[in-house]
């Protein structure tokens, strides 16, 4: 038989991950900041260097969705959330390298501008047709504004730019994750809320079925998809910077504890709302 949650519930589960998110923050503060120093004042967009600003991102996203769920606009959550899996996934996928690219940071940005102007110049040929003016030769404006790759044909350039598609990034990192006996449900349940989430970024007609009818009672399934979405953060968020600290230790003798205090508290973390439902009826049950 199925249960059902009130959104006070929900609610506190909001605020104690986020107590639980600063207090975790707090115990690595120092150590953090010195290692982003450290990476700021590196002259090249190195892998370490551009994976970390991708979760300062995450780090701000994951404050904006807990905002957002305590005014209950879960709608607005939901689009930012697939927000912060996305910049979560390309962190990843840039720290772990797993088709060991050689330059993979520069070629995420050099490439990623390269996409972004892509779409600029097609969305102003768009316009162009609309007045009666003449479209810009796209491939030609390419080499122009990129002369670093004024030597490659637009099936190279068109390649390299599939590299870094998050479905061609999800599909590599689940291929890395498989061969080096991670935990695939943790990323499954990733991939799943994302692609689930992608309809509220586009304004699909499946939302309405992903929304609780009731602003006070939630269902199981309801309450568990909440749950995810204010607990899978917190896991995202940290393991990643604990990656950063162990590749920072390891590639330039960067020394502290924090990677070490990052994997207690994320062992704790895991233990503690591993049972999710039993984590909601604790809650239930203190907040009556």
């Amino acid at each position: 038989m199925n249960e059902h949650f009130k959104i006070s519930t929900l609610s506190k589960a909001n605020e104690k991950l986020k107590e639980k998110t600063d207090e975790t923050f707090t115990l690595i503060w120092a150590e953090y900041r010195k290692l982003n120093l450290f990476l700021q004042n590196q002259k090249e967009d190195f892998y370490l260097k551009v994976a970390n600003r991708l979760i300062e991102k995450c780090i701000n996203l994951y404050f904006s969705i807990y905002s957002l769920l305590k005014e209950h606009n879960l709608y607005s959550a939901k689009i930012i959330y697939r927000s912060l899996i996305e910049h979560y996934l390309k962190s990843q996928y840039i720290i772990l390298n797993p088709e060991k690219e050689e330059d993979i940071s520069s070629k995420y940005i050099l490439y990623g501008h390269i996409e972004e102007y892509i779409a600029k110049i097609k969305s102003k040929n768009v316009y162009n047709s609309l007045i009666g003016e003449n479209n810009i030769l796209l491939w030609e404006e390419i080499k122009r504004e990129f002369p670093e790759v004024s030597s490659l044909s637009k099936n190279q350039i068109e390649t390299e730019i599939q590299k870094f598609n998050i479905k061609q990034i999800c599909r590599k990192l689940a291929t890395y994750i498989k061969g080096h006996t991670i935990n695939l449900n943790h990323f499954e349940n990733i991939l799943k809320n994302y692609w689930e989430c992608s309809m509220f970024v586009h304004g699909g007609p499946g939302t309405e079925f992903h929304i609780p009818n009731s602003r006070e009672i939630y269902s199981e399934e309801e309450a568990l998809d909440l749950l995810n979405m204010i607990s899978i953060p917190y896991f995202l968020i940290f393991q990643t910077i604990q990656l950063i600290f162990i590749n920072s230790a390891l590639k330039y003798n960067f020394k502290g504890s924090a990677a070490r205090i990052l994997n207690n508290e994320l062992e704790k973390m895991s233990i503690s709302i591993e049972d999710q439902l039993e984590y909601l009826r604790l809650l239930d049950k203190n907040s009556q």
